[in-house]
């Protein structure tokens, strides 16, 4: 995503492909606004951490609290999964703001519901939201042959391990060879990934980098 005062290709990321110029003027608001939540996200978790750092230790008798250690994983897999939130939120707007007037309206009670049907399907995967670009917006609109794709890709799935399996690849995943696949990518993006390829963890480095990627 990139931000401006009209509609821009963006220079990098799964958005690099022509999503911002391929329709109305709102995409330049629609960028910005998740270029804003990208960044105020990242800015609340750092000043939190930071907060947190500086302050004193919690005192009790509870021992089943988690250490810091997993306090700080787990703020840092949430931060992580509300940012990639924030950037299929703005990817699924800006195919709906497209495919809206493909059946103008008023539209009939049966249109309408054969039109929900198709723009659900839509956005169920994002093989279906890459698809329905190609295919329904500009045939020039590749998402997943984007410069980033295979780095965006990479963090889906890690994001996906974290929801899914609690940072373990899910089986699902192990069957697709998506340990291997994406492995590389999120090493160079500062994941630790288990040598044998079983959990992925969010670290700091990577929550910064995940976040720089997003934002492209």
């Amino acid at each position: 995503m990139t931000s401006g005062s009209g509609p821009t290709t963006p220079a990098g990321g799964p958005l690099s492909t022509g999503i911002a110029s391929s329709g109305p003027a709102v995409v330049s608001s629609n960028c910005d606004r998740s270029i804003r939540l990208l960044m105020v996200t990242l800015a609340l978790h750092r000043r939190g951490e930071a907060a947190l750092a500086s302050g004193s230790a919690i005192r009790g008798r509870l021992k089943v609290l988690a250490t810091d250690s997993v306090n700080s994983r787990v703020r840092r897999e949430n931060v992580l999964v509300r940012s990639l939130s924030i950037m299929e939120s703005y990817v699924h707007a800006e195919l709906v703001n497209r495919l809206a007037p493909l059946a103008p309206n008023p539209r009939s009670a049966l249109v309408e519901s054969l039109y929900a049907q198709f723009e659900e399907r839509g956005t169920m995967s994002w093989d279906e939201t890459a698809n329905y670009f190609k295919k329904h917006i500009h045939s020039s609109i590749k998402i997943k042959t984007s410069p980033d794709w295979d780095q965006v890709n990479a963090v889906i799935e890690a994001r996906n391990a974290i929801v899914h399996g609690l940072g373990r690849f899910t089986n699902r995943q192990t069957r697709r060879d998506v340990p291997k696949v994406v492995g590389g990518h999120l090493t160079n993006l500062g994941f630790d990934v288990a040598t044998d390829g079983s959990r992925v963890l969010v670290t700091a480095a990577a929550l910064e980098g995940t976040v720089m990627l997003l934002r492209t």
